[in-house]
């Protein structure tokens, strides 16, 4: 009765809590809070979702195309175990992007704690929420996905509607269910950390796991893609279904797949079994759910209204190492409160903590397919060569242009203030601190990281060399990157679009490409002729001054640093602005 009111209600014009609730927090999944740009928002979802349409239509018809020529249909389940895992994955990294927003934030719980609102309705809202999200980015990742499937294994062989649509039918419910698997077991995991750790140890494991799972999920993402070009090897599944392998029960998309197979009238134990599995698994998942939701968000809510005062501890080796640090590094005044600004922004604002992971699994996903690659064709990874060279770089370059792009990113515009009523004319260490604190607080830790680590594969020299060559390419990387940037950091909203990525890709991609080969090839040559390291960076400084030199010509000596960015016109006038 009360699901029945709450229609009435609806129709009558008199809206539920719960529905406005719903509306609320399903806005809250796409509308980025940094960016007042709402409308160019939903432009990207939009092409996000078509996208997504369209990845998957190819993807399904390149897996089942073959069998246009095969009478025989019965081992088409592999490639949609295949395809369901797909799915899985991208719906999982949708799910650990959104992660911040599953829960109700801190401006959530300020504007909804006075108000009426039950606690069941605030979990009931934000679960309806994400089923309607789960459900809007299913819909596109299935509905041209779903029509390929249902013309290569149906309609071809029988051509009857009635067997295509009762076909189109159990696909739909069977992947739907698939990514509701997927995205709602991050949210249980999500659940229970919240329960398990406090508030502030919950953030940090978090971004942790967080970053490690959309390594691993990019990572599986970037196999599946490349396997466009050379067709998997699945007939280890057909193997273990015919030995009657119990470790197929351990392959979550086997459970869909036996779940599309019992819908569609399929006899077979195995499958029976296998959709058994799925159902428990979908009503596991939607229980636990409200139980970790509940008392994860009692206790989130619990540690944001207990505001407790830091108690800073002071190390006397600790406090000399700061001080010698800032003498050697940061003499000058500006330079040290534009790198602390930087460093402090970076590690205390959830957003560009999450954005700094982002770029750096996206970069250890590619080194991993690297890696996996090298290891498949039985390569020696003692051998110095070209691919494992690359690691350093594409690491390297990820994470500067991963940095362009967070301090284009306000954490808060009201911290502008203070660089406002101090701007000084010399501009320079403005940038410069910038700089010093990219390379502090980003490059010099990754360099370390890789020191140790080519130490175990070529030794303490090799790993040296190789390591300062990529630190010294991408210091000047980073010197082009930034070298007309005219802004404090994270205090100027940026532009949407003004880098026109979606117009330039295929060059930067070429360019990114060739910048990989020709450096890494010439640095093949110089560990082979280690004398050639100190003619490299001669030539490598020579560019340097050349490029500062040029770039103080060109550009303006009494810039204004940009607190205030704004789009370019789009409307051009004939009418002179003075005239009027």
């Amino acid at each position: 009765m009360r699901i029945y009111h709450h229609i009435t209600a609806i129709f009558q014009g008199k809206t539920s809590q719960v529905f406005l609730l719903t509306q609320h927090f399903f806005r809250r999944l796409f509308i980025n809070d940094i960016i007042s740009f709402e409308d160019l928002m939903k432009e990207k979802v939009v092409g996000l979702l078509a996208l997504i349409a369209v990845l998957s239509a190819v993807f399904g018809d390149f897996l089942i195309s073959r069998y246009m020529f095969i009478r025989d249909m019965s081992p088409a389940w592999v490639e949609m175990c295949f395809f369901i895992s797909y799915l899985m994955v991208l719906m999982g990294i949708l799910a650990v992007i959104e992660w911040d927003v599953f829960l109700p934030d801190k401006r959530d719980y300020a504007n909804l704690i006075p108000l009426p609102v039950k606690f069941r309705q605030l979990l009931l809202a934000k679960f309806a929420s994400l089923f309607a999200f789960v459900s809007l980015f299913a819909v596109a990742g299935n509905v041209l996905a779903i029509f390929v499937f249902s013309y290569y294994l149906v309609l071809l062989p029988s051509k009857s509607l009635i067997e295509v649509f009762r076909f189109a039918g159990a696909l739909a419910l069977g992947f739907f269910a698939a990514e509701f698997c997927a995205f709602f077991s991050l949210i249980l995991i999500m659940g229970f950390l919240m329960t398990v750790f406090k508030p502030r140890a919950y953030e940090v494991v978090s971004l942790g796991f967080r970053a490690l799972v959309i390594m691993v999920f990019i990572f599986l993402m970037l196999a599946m893609i490349t396997s466009f070009f050379s067709i998997p090897e699945l007939d280890f599944l057909l193997k273990l279904k015919a030995n009657d392998s119990p470790y197929l029960y351990l392959l979550p998309p086997m459970w869909f797949v036996g779940l599309i197979k019992s819908i569609m009238g399929v006899k077979d134990p195995l499958f029976s079994q296998l959709s058994v599995l799925a159902w428990i698994s979908l009503i596991v998942l939607a229980l636990s759910f409200f139980v970790f939701a509940f008392t994860g968000y009692r206790r989130q809510l619990a540690g944001m209204l207990d505001v407790k005062k830091k108690h800073v501890k002071y190390f006397p080796m600790g406090k000399f190492l700061s001080s010698l640090f800032h003498k050697v590094f940061l003499k000058n005044p500006i330079q040290k409160a534009v790198f602390h600004f930087f460093r402090k922004t970076i590690w205390k604002s959830a957003h560009h903590r999450m954005g700094l992971a982002l770029h750096t699994s996206v970069a250890a996903a590619l080194s991993l397919l690297l890696f996996a690659y090298m290891i498949f064709e039985r390569q020696n990874l003692h051998e110095v060569n070209a691919t494992m060279l690359s690691f350093t770089l594409i690491f390297y370059t990820l994470l500067i242009m991963g940095a362009k792009s967070l301090v284009d990113t306000p954490a808060s515009l009201e911290a502008n203030w203070i660089f406002r009523i101090t701007e000084k004319k010399n501009k320079k260490p403005y940038i410069t601190g910038l700089k010093k604190g990219v390379f502090v607080v980003i490059l010099f830790p990754v360099f370390v990281f890789f020191v140790i680590f080519f130490v175990f594969l070529w030794g303490l020299k090799i790993s040296f060399l190789h390591n300062l060559f990529s630190l010294f390419v991408s210091l000047f990387l980073m010197e082009v990157f930034f070298g007309r940037y005219h802004k404090v950091p994270f205090t100027c909203p940026s532009v949407p679009g003004k880098s026109r990525v979606h117009l330039w890709w295929f060059f930067y991609a070429i360019g990114f490409f060739l910048y990989l080969e020709i450096l890494c090839r010439l640095e093949v040559f110089l560990l082979k002729n280690p004398r050639g390291f100190f003619v490299f960076y001669t030539v490598l400084i020579g560019f340097f001054l050349i490029f500062k030199f040029l770039q103080a010509i060109l550009s303006q000596k009494d810039f204004s640093l940009i607190f205030d960015e704004k789009p370019p016109s789009v409307m051009i006038s004939l009418v002179n602005p003075e005239e009027e």
